[in-house]
């Protein structure tokens, strides 16, 4: 991914604690959002570790296409 733990905890200190999290699964190329349906923290690995279940994909909107999503 990329990021490493420290970066993480930097990002969410900017955050309140009872704050939750959300996330965003896509595929630019083909222009696919995914919802997010459940995400687990896993506690017993060697380093951070999420595991996201995905549900159905759907159409990104255009570059420049209105939303109804805040």
């Amino acid at each position: 991914m990329g990021v490493t733990a420290k970066e993480m905890v930097e990002y969410f200190k900017r955050f309140p604690e009872d704050s939750e999290f959300q996330g965003a699964v896509v595929n630019t190329e083909k222009r696919k959002g995914y919802a997010i349906e459940s995400a687990t923290m896993l506690t017993d690995c060697e380093e951070p570790t999420m595991f996201v279940e995905i549900g159905e994909a759907h159409d990104l909107p255009e570059e420049g296409e209105e939303t109804d999503e805040a």
